[in-house]
């Protein structure tokens, strides 16, 4: 999610739809430094001796070889036999260090970020395989900085190592008056002291290095006010485009109310500024309706269309005003309004009944 605008403008916090898009980008804070930790910590306990019992396999296989060494046939099948046992002993052997090594490296990955599913950091691009850009990565000023970085690592795991056993080197002569396993049971203490004194170094430096990946991860992540605004518009929809749904909607419930008008039985007017249509049947709606209703402009519109279709209008101030007010458009009315409005529509209907009215 490389981004054009200046750091120094992106002054809000990521929000999480923007967290989630870097993480389906494979963009996630992620240290190789703690990985390193991981595998190296492995390794040394691997080769002291609470893990040299992986390495036992190995001891029949190989003294059998050097002890027997002059009934080994030359031929071309004794040869291979001979190849074919030895990679499949030390195969066996190498098995657990090697699948410890990879649930190490998967390990970190889990502990640093979780799962992340992403084809994007390996889908082909020209920018990779470009050779003016793999020069620019190369010799880029993070390139640089990530050497000059890795050097001053191996200088702190180095000083760490030297300070565990600089003080007993002095006394590696007298390694030749031992025995040949004394010598190697000091000479391992010596290896164990220097590997762990810098294994220590390489834990504080992978969890700096953790704290500085997930600072730059959280940084980059940071927004503009205007790319907050855009994000939100694209969440919510942008505002002019709503409105003018919203306006289409009230357009089209306009149009469907006033092709009710026609229908109805009766239409009560304030007379000028409230204009509301009722329809009522008897036999065939509990209650009457109200089936359009308007102010100003819109009212005057439904005496209108009432008058051209021979729909009785009736001025009553106090229930066109009550009736706007309290019944939605499609709602039957209120029990309160039962007898005003009794009276209106008895009033037409007995109007409509007497000849020559």
């Amino acid at each position: 999610m490389a981004e054009e605008t200046d750091k120094g403008d992106r002054t809000e916090e990521p929000t999480a739809k923007r967290i989630e898009d870097a993480r389906k980008e494979g963009q996630v804070p992620s240290s190789r430094d703690v990985t390193s930790f991981l595998i190296l910590a492995l390794a040394l306990f691997f080769v002291s001796p609470f893990g040299a019992w992986t390495f036992e396999g190995l001891v029949p296989s190989l003294g059998g070889l050097f002890g027997q060494a002059h009934l080994i046939g030359t031929d071309e099948h004794a040869v291979s036999r001979l190849m074919l046992g030895l990679l499949l002993a030390v195969g066996l052997v190498l098995a657990p260090p090697l699948l410890g090594f990879a649930l190490a490296a998967i390990l970190s990955s889990l502990a640093q970020h979780g799962v992340v599913v992403s084809m994007k950091p390996v889908t082909p691009a020209f920018s990779k395989i470009s050779p003016l850009s793999g020069l620019k990565r190369l010799f880029g000023p993070k390139s640089l900085a990530e050497f000059a970085k890795n050097v001053a690592k191996i200088g702190l795991v180095g000083a760490a190592a030297w300070w565990a056993v600089g003080g007993v080197l002095a006394g590696v002569p007298r390694l030749a008056a031992l025995s040949p396993l004394g010598g190697l049971a000091i000479a391992q203490d010596w290896v164990m002291r220097a590997a762990g004194a810098g294994l220590v170094v390489v834990l504080v430096v992978a969890l700096a290095d953790y704290a500085l990946q997930r600072h730059t991860h959280w940084q980059n992540l940071k927004m503009t006010r205007q790319q907050v605004r855009d994000e939100q518009k694209q969440t919510d929809g942008d505002p002019h485009v709503k409105a003018k749904i919203r306006q289409l909607r009230s357009d089209r419930a306009r149009q469907r109310m006033m092709q009710a008008v026609p229908e109805a039985t009766v239409v009560v007017t304030n007379p000028t500024h409230f204009a509301v249509a009722l329809r009522y049947e008897p036999g065939a709606t509990q209650a009457p309706e109200v089936v359009a209703k308007g102010a100003d402009e819109l009212a005057f519109r439904i005496r209108a269309l009432a008058r051209e279709h021979g729909v009785p209008v009736i001025e009553n101030r106090t229930l066109a005003r009550a009736l706007f007010a309290d019944v939605e458009v499609g709602r039957s009315i209120p029990r309160k309004h039962f007898e005003a409005v009794a009276e209106v529509i008895g009033f037409v209907l007995r109007r409509a009944e007497t000849p020559g009215s």
